[in-house]
């Protein structure tokens, strides 16, 4: 956590941004940050359920973060704050499925390296794809059609940007849970990652 906040300050530091949108930008990191914490203490707890109900309970409280942390920060909804809300709507659902989607890819294999690795492909997908969401429907509300390559060019670059910098709030989380043991086994029970040890196991006894 220390490490993560010095980071953000030095990123504050490095970038010439008008304060408001500072406070936008510090909003989404701490809305992330704490959202986070609360998965990795609670991730646990639902073990049981389906992968489905799993998802959904990550989104919800994820959002409901974000909406305690927006009424309490913000006193008046502007266009601004109505864009921020929709990128943290994103990212709410854009982390627990980048986490689910990459351990479906491992086949739930406890593999942290790949599993790490396939977080920034996934999360790069998903934020491309968000961006060309973004953009359509811009045109669509608009009716005016930009110019094509300097649109797929800010599509790509924003894109990545923003993958980038999720990626880097969810990797100190990553490292903590992979290795320390008492969060090791929380993240496992939750993605539902077997080590070899357990893989081996479940097929001897179906053996």
């Amino acid at each position: 956590m220390l490490i993560l906040n010095l980071i953000w300050i030095i990123f504050k530091r490095i970038v010439d941004m008008p304060s408001l949108n500072m406070m936008y930008f510090d909003f989404i990191f701490n809305s992330l940050r704490v959202g986070l914490v609360f998965l990795l203490l609670t991730a646990h707890r639902f073990r049981n359920f389906c992968g489905l109900t799993r998802f959904f309970i990550c989104v919800t409280s994820m959002l409901l973060i974000v909406v305690l942390g927006i009424s309490s920060t913000f006193s008046n909804i502007d266009r601004t704050a109505c864009e921020v809300l929709a990128l943290c709507f994103f990212i709410s659902i854009a982390i627990p499925l980048s986490f689910f989607g990459t351990a479906k890819l491992i086949k739930n294999r406890y593999r942290p390296a790949v599993f790490v690795l396939l977080l920034a492909l996934f999360l790069f997908v998903l934020c491309i794809t968000f961006m060309i969401g973004y953009v359509v429907t811009g045109v669509i509300y608009s009716n005016v059609m930009p110019p094509i390559v300097p649109t797929l060019l800010q599509i790509l670059m924003i894109g990545s940007v923003l993958s980038l910098v999720i990626y880097l709030i969810n990797l100190p989380f990553l490292i903590v849970g992979f290795v320390v043991p008492f969060y090791r086994k929380r993240i496992c029970d939750f993605l539902r990652l077997q080590t070899n040890i357990e893989v081996e196991n479940s097929l001897g006894l179906s053996a």
